[in-house]
């Protein structure tokens, strides 16, 4: 167990994307979440989730 838990530890925190695939679909979804007629609700949610993130409490693994 504590093998397995060391490899984690070792294991880089990094992923490669493709670059092309990526921003193909955020600027799909950025384009839905700012068309006019959802634009009050995604500035809500993401006012909310700013909120959200202010309050929360940092959990750090001993």
């Amino acid at each position: 167990m504590q093998t397995c838990q060391r490899q984690l530890l070792d294991h880089p925190r990094t992923a490669n994307l493709r670059e092309d695939i990526v921003c193909r679909a955020l600027d799909t979804w950025i384009a839905r979440a700012f068309d006019p007629g959802r634009l009050t609700a995604s500035i809500t949610a993401l006012s909310q989730a700013s909120i959200a993130v202010g309050t929360a409490q940092i959990h750090s693994p001993e």
